[in-house]
């Protein structure tokens, strides 16, 4: 199917955005599948999950927005068959109420995981990145910087505003409504705290 598209977007010297959607979709679904296989060939009974059997959008191709409440239901009415299994789930895609496939733009990996985890009521969301945690200042310009060691939703969400690439203020808003808490870990390396 990736070839077809490709091969169509070449043949027309197109792209259009629902097209440029449905293509980028594939290197999330393919890394989220090799992952789930991954952890099941070492002994981890997980599931692949593609987010756009519960995440839905509307079409705006590229950015979409998230229908949360509608996401949320879908969420409830399956979880159930995930079972006691880890569920390794697409992040950044969706897909419309006609079954477009979506992608969320910026940050929006994290912006499916607090979906998710505020759908399940979830202990905690965990976001991976390259820094541990939010930080007083650019690690890359300033070498001192150390971890904050909390925020409330309030200031992360200003400092989302005001130019932190670490998120997007849009992450936020399930978490919000919810109350679910979010920790942000180094994935090369450990936090403080061992994790």
């Amino acid at each position: 199917p990736l070839h077809k598209i490709m091969e169509g977007m070449s043949l027309l010297k197109e792209k259009t955005p629902q097209g440029l959607d449905y293509a980028l979709s594939f290197g999330e679904r393919l890394s989220a599948f090799v992952m789930s296989y991954l952890l099941q060939a070492r002994g981890i009974d997980s599931v692949y999950v593609d987010a756009r059997t519960w995440l839905r959008t509307d079409c705006h191709f590229g950015n979409a927005k998230p229908d949360w409440d509608a996401s949320r239901r879908n969420v409830t009415s399956i979880w159930h068959s995930w079972g006691n299994r880890v569920s390794v789930h697409t992040g950044f895609i969706g897909s419309s109420i006609e079954g477009l496939t979506t992608t969320l733009g910026r940050n929006g990996s994290d912006y499916t995981a607090t979906l998710l985890g505020a759908s399940l009521n979830a202990q905690e969301v965990v976001i991976n990145t390259d820094v541990a945690g939010v930080m007083t200042a650019d690690p890359r310009i300033v070498r001192d910087a150390v971890p904050v060691s909390n925020l409330t939703f309030a200031e992360a969400l200003e400092l989302a505003v005001y130019g932190s690439q670490l998120f997007h203020p849009r992450t936020f808003f399930p978490l919000m409504e919810t109350g679910v808490p979010m920790l942000i870990r180094n994935t090369l390396g450990t936090n403080e705290d061992g994790h």
